[in-house]
């Protein structure tokens, strides 16, 4: 089960390479606007960061499911044993990307109010609404991208084509109505929501578990 785990470890370097890149262009760029002596700039690398965690859990996610997964029971190894390892990978790879990730943005916060203004006397920084958030968001969108993609996968697991479209409509009706939807009372009503992604990640565990993998 090691061994096949050990295929995994691509993904890893991503979680660390991804967000350095973003956290050196970015400094790049900030630096760079000081020393061409522009009045103001805006800190990016939060945004960016938010985004990366949520992709990359997604897709450590969905891989998780979809591949490790079925490779283990193809190779004989019981399935609680195959799940099991999955779910420590997944959680592995939450620590390693929101940890570094949060590290990455304190370390820019730093330079951005701290060392900048020193470095570029006069030099406005317009900050960010998510550093007011510290490092949570960031603990969250990994954690928000790892579960979705490993929900997801259960679902493409069992239902095949039908499910992966199925998410697909779900995605895109979010984003043809997002203005419709009561963001805000969904977030304010999130113990309500808390059970219910509880109650889908026992379900697909129980999926994943009692259904034959389709090849």
């Amino acid at each position: 089960m090691t061994s096949i785990l050990r295929c995994d470890r691509f993904d890893f370097r991503l979680y660390f390479l991804i967000p350095l890149g973003i956290f050196l262009l970015c400094g790049l760029i900030n630096t760079a606007v000081g020393l061409l002596g522009v009045e103001s700039t805006f800190v990016f690398l939060p945004i960016f960061l938010l985004l990366a965690c949520i992709l990359l859990g997604l897709g450590g996610g969905l891989s998780a499911v979809l591949f490790t997964f079925p490779l283990a029971v193809s190779f004989s190894t019981p399935r609680r044993r195959a799940l099991g390892a999955v779910v420590f990978y997944l959680a592995a790879a939450w620590v390693v990307l929101a940890g570094f990730s949060a590290g990455l943005t304190l370390l820019d916060r730093w330079y951005v109010y701290t060392a900048m203004p020193v470095l570029f006397p006069g030099l406005e920084v317009l900050g960010d609404p998510l550093y007011e958030l510290g490092v949570s968001y960031l603990i969250a969108a990994a954690a928000l991208g790892i579960v979705g993609g490993f929900l997801g996968g259960a679902v493409i697991l069992r239902f095949g084509r039908k499910g992966g479209w199925a998410l697909w409509g779900i995605y895109m009706a979010a984003i043809l109505f997002r203005e419709q939807i009561a963001w805000e009372a969904m977030v304010g009503a999130w113990p309500y929501w808390l059970f219910v992604l509880v109650l889908l990640l026992g379900l697909a565990v129980w999926s994943l578990l009692r259904w034959d993998v389709k090849n």
